[in-house]
């Protein structure tokens, strides 16, 4: 009889565990899904990872951000049809700023028309409001984000040899001009030596 009992307990234990085995997941799963849209919310509110060094830029048709960035450039592709060519649109999402507004969409259009022996150009657009501004416009060559900043933006390097630097609605390329220290020296060097000979 004990035993008859503990069987039956046994089996009723059974049947509520795998019942309420079977509900757990349905409430997690309205759970996760209610916290996913949460964590979503939350995580575009939330500050940016930055990722130093070259941006890489993909084709990734039919995306979202692809659809946006054919938006963007509508212009240049109607251009570009309408000289005979289909350009490749490339794009790279990445962040320029640690906060939550630095997010910033990357286009390259990739045909004959917008590409040169310096490689292809590349324009930034930054998201502001409910709208993309573009802050880069069709720069030539590997844009690489760098670790220095300036008003909370980080310095992009286009090509390896031109810095350009965020100066609060776009990027301006550093216009660095002559080494005045130097030149001053160079001038004292060559009026000295120019004494020396008199």
């Amino acid at each position: 009889m004990t035993r008859k009992r503990v069987n039956e307990k046994s089996l009723l234990l059974s049947l509520l565990l795998g019942f309420s085995g079977f509900l757990i997941p349905v409430g997690i799963s309205h759970a996760a899904s209610g916290h996913h849209s949460v964590k979503t919310h939350t995580r575009s509110n939330v500050a940016n990872t930055v990722k130093l060094g070259p941006v890489v830029l993909v084709s990734k048709p039919g995306t979202s951000y692809d659809l946006l960035a054919r938006r963007l450039s509508q212009k240049d592709i109607a251009f570009a049809k309408h000289n005979g060519e289909q350009p490749l649109v490339l794009i790279a999402v990445l962040a320029l700023s640690n906060q939550k507004s630095g997010q910033a969409l990357f286009v390259q259009l990739q045909s004959s028309g917008f590409c040169g022996s310096g490689g292809c150009s590349t324009s930034v657009y930054l998201k502001q409001g409910n709208s993309w501004e573009k802050i880069l416009d069709s720069v030539t060559g590997i844009i690489s984000i760098q670790k220095t900043r300036h008003l909370g933006m980080h310095d992009l390097l286009v090509d390896n040899t031109d810095l350009w630097v965020w100066r609060g609605s776009n990027y301006q390329a550093v216009d660095e001009g002559p080494d005045l220290k130097g030149l001053k020296h160079s001038v004292e060097m060559h009026q000295h030596q120019k004494r020396k000979i008199h």
